[in-house]
């Protein structure tokens, strides 16, 4: 004799749904993560450095406001190579994106930053605002 089960119905929903969504999982070691970025203090200015591998500065989109740093990327890249006289045609795509928006602990000044990328570290230094409203009262 089988007891009750309210929640039968819903543990073989959820079986199922495991089930169908197991062979899609990464495995733990893919190496695929998302750029790392840090926001330092500086005193004057605040810094954020982004790891941004791979990508060109062309694709890189950077908005800053009065309290906040959104950094998005899209790169599209084709590659095609024929071979005719051996029957070989190859053609790959991929496509990568990057969007990351984060508070910064101190009111800045968005139209004074300086902006840097070089070998995959984009590098912004952000004047703070408290900073420079002491230096214009002296």
């Amino acid at each position: 004799m089988d007891l009750f089960d309210p929640f039968r119905k819903k543990k073989k929903f959820d079986g199922l749904m495991q089930d169908f969504f197991e062979p899609m999982k990464l495995p733990l070691n893919t190496g695929i993560r998302a750029p790392l970025v840090d926001i330092k203090d500086r005193g004057k200015f605040l810094e954020v450095i982004a790891e941004l591998p791979s990508m060109k500065k062309k694709d890189i989109d950077i908005d800053i406001n009065e309290d906040s740093i959104a950094i998005k990327t899209e790169a599209r890249k084709e590659l095609t190579q024929t071979k005719h006289d051996k029957g070989y045609y190859f053609h790959e795509r991929s496509y990568s994106w990057f969007f990351r928006k984060l508070p910064l602990p101190a009111n800045v000044l968005a139209n004074r930053a300086k902006v840097d990328f070089k070998d995959g570290i984009l590098k912004i230094e952000i004047p703070k605002k408290q900073c420079q409203n002491k230096q214009e009262k002296k």
